[in-house]
Parts: structure tokens; C-alpha cells; sequence
């Protein structure tokens, strides 16, 4: 689903920023975080250190004055939302787990985001030094695994989307913290991707099923493939 940035479904908030460089790099640290409201009761944030500078897709050093940048989070409780889940939707046949194997899933998300970041009119793919992504978590949100609300101490793994490939990865485990009364799970990355907070739940690739008739003899029934 395609996401009007400046008319944004329910759920989704954006926000826009250019930021001055200094010799082609972040003078000041930099905090570009998209709003709460009534849209969402939880953000998306980045934090850029200062000396940061950017890069390609190729991993060439791009030059430039003005960082243009836009966050986009994505919360869980709008269906408008969760439509604009990035790739074919919740289910992917190509993801690599953390033990680097390729597997087919089901993500149960707790929200997502997306930066874009442009230099000089290129795409920021990489940075010369690790930045911070916060990604919130609504209280209110029953943690799948622990059939209760989320809770600072809760464990989500983190997991990325390339555009380009269609593939999912996954990136490391991220740990809920409560900041200043809110629930975040906050991790270091060194590239820009879809970053998903999610389980990971396997499909059942074969099943059966005992149908008791009672019937006072044998029948004969006709197969049906059903949908997914």
C-alpha cells in the first residue's frame, strides 16, 4: 500500500526535516522523532551523532549541505496502518533468521517504521558510525508470547526489509525499556531498511484433520484445497 505522506492514514505519523551539514556531516547531534497524538500514541525516532556523515548504495561517501530526512511509524492499531506492512504482507518465504537459514513466517508486529534520508539528491543507504533508532510500543498491546501487556524487560526481536530484494532479515534481539513513562525498544544501526518489531511464528507446511460423521457406512468425500 502506498502511504500519502502529507495526508497520512489513521495510525501512521511522518514527520519531515532538513538539517544543515558541516563539511558534508552532522555538526550537532541530531534527534528527528515523529509526532504522538491522537494519530498515535507512540513514535519512531533517530538519533544521528555528531561527525556522522552518509552514504550510497555502492558505499561511496555522498557530499552535500542539507540532510533531508523522513520518519515514518506505523502503529498497530489501525487496520489503515497495518495495510501499509511493507512486502506482500505479514506472511514472507524469504526471510533469514538469526541463524542466517532462509525461512517461511508469519510476523506478529508491534509496529514498524521507515527513514528515508536523501543527500545531494542520492538515497542515504549507510553511515560512517552507528546511529540510534527508537521504536515505541503501545502498553496496551498483549505481548503474543507472554499472553499479558507489554512490559519494560520484554524481549522482540528486530528485523529489517530491503525494498530492492524483497527480503526480510533479521537484525538482533531488542529489549522493551520504559522512557520517561513510555515503552521503546531502542538498538544501533549502521543502515537505512524497513525496521520491523516482531515474532516470528513458522507456517504449518502440512495438516490433517479427523471429520466424525456418524454416519452407518463408509462415504465418500471430495478434497477441497482451501485459501490460505
Amino acid at each position: 500500500s502506498m502511504v500519502n505522506l502529507d495526508n497520512p492514514p489513521p495510525g501512521v505519523t511522518v514527520v519531515q526535516k532538513a538539517t544543515t551539514l558541516s563539511g558534508n556531516a552532522i555538526g550537532t547531534a541530531e534527534s528527528i522523532e515523529t509526532p504522538t497524538g491522537t494519530a498515535s500514541d507512540v513514535s519512531t525516532a533517530i538519533e544521528l551523532p555528531a561527525g556522522t556523515t552518509f552514504s550510497d548504495a555502492s558505499g561511496n561517501q555522498i557530499s552535500g549541505a542539507t540532510l533531508n530526512t523522513t520518519v515514518v511509524h506505523f502503529n498497530t492499531k489501525e487496520a489503515a496502518s497495518l495495510n501499509a506492512f511493507p512486502g506482500s504482507g505479514f506472511h514472507s518465504d524469504d526471510i533469514t533468521d538469526e541463524g542466517g537459514n532462509k525461512v517461511s513466517g508469519i510476523f506478529r508486529t508491534a509496529g514498524f517504521c521507515n527513514i528515508d534520508m536523501s543527500l545531494s539528491n542520492t538515497e542515504v543507504r549507510t553511515f560512517s558510525q552507528p546511529v540510534t533508532l527508537r521504536i515505541g510500543v503501545s502498553s496496551d498491546q498483549v505481548n503474543p508470547r507472554t499472553g499479558a501487556p507489554f512490559a519494560a524487560g520484554d524481549q522482540i526481536p528486530v528485523w529489517s526489509y530491503q525494498i530492492e530484494t524483497g527480503k526480510w532479515s533479521f537484525e538482533q534481539q531488542g529489549t522493551i525499556t520504559n522512557n520517561s513513562g513510555k515503552l521503546e525498544v531502542a538498538f544501533e544501526t549502521n543502515h537505512l531498511r524497513y525496521y520491523n518489531l516482531a515474532f516470528l511464528d513458522n507456517l504449518c507446511a502440512a495438516a490433517t484433520a479427523t471429520i466424525i460423521t456418524n454416519l452407518p457406512a463408509a462415504e465418500t468425500l471430495l478434497e477441497h484445497n482451501f485459501p490460505e
